[in-house]
């Protein structure tokens, strides 16, 4: 009830929803929130709705990246917290290389620049991947951890159309 009272006073203006995201960043990495299925879903409308049109023009590049880290630190606080997880699923499946590459240029990469550095594209996805190493190996038993580097690897791969891009 209270997270949907909070949605329709966003709807209504009478609440930021930047605002309300950045209060949520206090309450879910706060390690007994951190597992709150509701707010994390609060955060995911809140994205939506800031970003009415995410499917089609791309989330700004910091934005998603901001998301990453808060994600980070409430798995670092709560290891197996599903919800996070899910929520950090879905932002890597907006840094597909398709998806980077228009976001760099519409928010004010050169075409030119972004179009012949492939890699330049990737690293986003290879921050991801980077930070997903170091969480596996600290928490060994967390198997959405575990899928979560699995996608970022299918991710980063697609970007390469198939071709290995890291050895390690």
């Amino acid at each position: 009830m209270a997270v949907n009272a909070r949605k329709r006073l966003v709807q209504e203006g009478h609440l930021s929803a930047m605002d309300e995201i950045r209060f949520l960043d206090m309450v879910l990495t706060f390690p007994r929130n951190c597992k709150s299925s509701g707010a994390w879903h609060h955060r995911k409308w809140l994205l939506c709705f800031i970003h009415k049109d995410h499917r089609t023009v791309p989330l700004n590049p910091l934005t998603v990246e901001g998301q990453l880290k808060i994600c980070q630190e409430a798995a670092d606080r709560y290891p197996k917290c599903y919800y996070a997880w899910t929520i950090r699923h879905w932002l890597v499946e907006h840094l597909g290389v398709h998806w980077w590459k228009a976001s760099l240029v519409s928010h004010g990469a050169p075409a030119a620049d972004v179009e012949k550095d492939e890699d330049y594209t990737l690293m986003p996805l290879e921050r991801e991947f980077e930070r997903m190493k170091c969480h596996t190996r600290r928490n060994v038993s967390d198997h959405s951890g575990q899928q979560h580097l699995q996608q970022c690897m299918a991710a980063a791969e697609d970007g390469h159309e198939g071709k290995c891009w890291r050895k390690d």
